[in-house]
């Protein structure tokens, strides 16, 4: 999926731990051959292929899984959060390799591969097509949630109750080690002279989206590489967005549409729709950092 993963976890014996990392690793493996786009024989790589044709394609319960929580948020966000986005996500690549926006012709034919609403759920038959030529699915806000979650579940399987697993920044723990309330985690800040701030968190998921290290400049305009569905370019303010829920794929999809929304939207959101999530949402404004705390009713 274009990132690591860590694994870090207690057992009775090494011969346990060993039998339960190779199982993650192998589990892992068998997600990425299914949810990513940089492999070009992934399940998910071959459902864009099929862009534009009338048949279906079967799915498998991966894949069903992410797209069918993803394509919900998506409705809920009215297209803020949005997994057809991977036509936008390479002309953006595009343009911050070679320093210059796209041209209004490339990117109106971008934005006419994308939206949520030409990705067709048959839940009922699992199975999905997708409507428009050229589309193409980027599942980066949501694949590593999912992975971390299953990679948990597979450690529960085997016995493995204290256990922290890190997908790129996308965490999920479990239990809490030896003489410890928690496992220690930390997030940046966006200013980034200021000392990350850490806490201590159990048996919940965390995932953060921020531009802190991404960022390009063109003449007086400064994007992120974070992309607003809705217009194709990347953000035009800078953010970062911390967000903990029940399970890493509801974390990672959330802290992806929280980094495009309105911080009123966001705080709507999750009251209405995920009250057992919370957030902490950092924006740069002319007059300084903004910090928004949206707190989970549970």
């Amino acid at each position: 999926m274009g990132t690591k993963f860590h694994t870090i976890l207690y057992a009775h014996s090494e011969a346990q731990a060993k039998e339960a990392l190779d199982t993650v690793a192998t589990r892992l493996n068998s997600l990425n051959a299914s949810l990513s786009d940089y492999v070009t024989s992934s399940e998910v790589s071959r459902l864009s292929a099929s862009s534009g044709r009338s048949h279906w394609k079967l799915l498998h319960p991966d894949l069903e899984a992410v797209l069918s929580f993803g394509q919900r948020l998506s409705q809920q966000t009215d297209g803020a959060f949005d997994m057809t986005v991977g036509p936008l996500t390479r002309l953006w690549r595009h343009s911050r390799r070679h320093n210059k926006l796209p041209t209004k012709n490339r990117l109106r034919q971008a934005l006419d591969a994308t939206g949520h609403s030409n990705l067709i759920l048959d839940s009922r038959n699992k199975r999905a097509r997708l409507k428009r030529p050229s589309m193409r699915l980027d599942l980066g806000g949501i694949a590593k949630g999912y992975a971390v979650d299953e990679a948990l579940a597979t450690l529960k399987q085997l016995g493995i109750t204290i256990a922290l697993v890190n997908g790129g920044g996308d965490l999920r723990a479990a239990g809490h080690p030896p003489s410890s309330d928690g496992w220690r985690i930390a997030a940046q800040e966006l200013d980034t002279r200021e000392a990350a701030r850490s806490r201590f968190v159990t048996d919940i998921a965390v995932a953060t989206s921020g531009d802190l290290y991404q960022s390009l400049k063109i003449g007086n305009r400064e994007f992120s590489h974070l992309i607003d569905p809705r217009t194709g370019l990347g953000l035009e303010f800078r953010r970062t967005v911390s967000v903990t829920a029940p399970s890493g794929m509801m974390a990672d999809a959330l802290a992806s549409a929280l980094s495009v929304l309105p911080t009123g939207s966001s705080s709507t959101l999750l009251s209405k729709f995920y009250p057992q999530a919370s957030a902490r949402i950092l924006t740069q404004r002319a007059t300084g950092i903004e910090e928004v705390q949206i707190h989970s009713k549970v």
